[in-house]
């Protein structure tokens, strides 16, 4: 079965290269997409990591205080200034002389890390709760800058869906355009049926070397995209090869390896779907 397959892509390489060359590009797109994807999700969170929420109190109510904003919905994390090391940053910051003894009227903060997932409606509830506190004496929030970064999140997001089904739809019909070659050329075999050879002896070398193929073309995308990137640091740059190399590094090998073997089962499926005219019509 394995010779007659191999016979069958000497015989029609031209439909063979064609289903490759398919799967070349689908694969390239999907890497250069996803770290497209992972890439300014990477950037937009660096940005919202500096974005906080300051609650200036007096140093009584500060552990009534952060107390509150870690059981409030949409919080990450909870860090506390006391007036004393404030007043260290102040003095670090403006240069001033240390003075033993001396006291201070700088009130402590409460700074709040907002989580990914909180909505603007829930930061506006937390800043109306904590201005009514008291002993808090003011509530410092970047609004402006807060929905500007959500709002761009979900721009990204509707780009990058808008992008992949677009591009989805163009591999999905050069890909039938592929199928339908190689249909074309299992059904010119579909006479020898009628001198008694088996359906699936017909049918299953041309399963075989379509998946050949895909195979081959999964393998050339992947190793011409790492020599590429390797040899040309710019193209890897602009391919954003770094960047998936880092998401690698930091543990995201696992997901990439799952994602791969969905993505050459999803091709073993559309070659057992379309490569074959499985009821013999073409």
């Amino acid at each position: 079965m394995i010779r007659a397959s191999l016979r069958l892509l000497k015989r029609h390489a031209d439909a063979f290269l064609l289903w490759m060359a398919v799967v070349i590009g689908g694969t390239l797109f999907l890497m250069f997409w996803g770290a497209v994807r992972w890439s300014t999700t990477e950037l937009w969170r660096q940005e919202w990591q500096g974005v906080h929420v300051q609650v200036f109190c007096v140093p009584e109510s500060v552990v009534a205080v952060s107390e509150t904003l870690r059981r409030a919905e949409g919080i990450a994390a909870v860090s506390v200034v006391l007036p004393a090391q404030g007043w260290q940053e102040v003095q670090q910051q403006l240069g001033l002389p240390e003075l033993e003894g001396a006291d201070t009227l700088l009130p402590a903060v409460c700074v709040a890390t907002l989580s990914e997932r909180i909505q603007l409606e829930d930061v506006l509830a937390l800043q109306k709760q904590m201005e009514q506190r008291v002993g808090v004496s003011a509530v410092v929030f970047p609004m402006e800058r807060v929905s500007e970064l959500l709002r761009r999140r979900q721009r990204e997001a509707l780009w990058w869906y808008g992008g992949a089904v677009f591009g989805a739809l163009l591999w999905l019909s050069t890909a039938v355009g592929a199928m339908r070659r190689i249909r074309h050329r299992a059904a010119t075999y579909a006479v020898m049926a009628v001198l008694g050879v088996p359906p699936w002896r017909l049918r299953v070398p041309f399963l075989l070397g379509s998946w050949g193929a895909a195979t081959i073309g999964v393998l050339v995308a992947v190793g011409g995209a790492i020599a590429l990137c390797t040899v040309f640091p710019e193209v890897g740059d602009w391919f954003l090869w770094h960047r998936l190399l880092k998401a690698v590094s930091e543990g995201l090998w696992v997901e990439l390896s799952i994602g791969a073997v969905l993505w050459w089962g999803f091709l073993v499926l559309v070659d057992a779907l379309l490569s074959v005219p499985w009821s013999g019509s073409q």
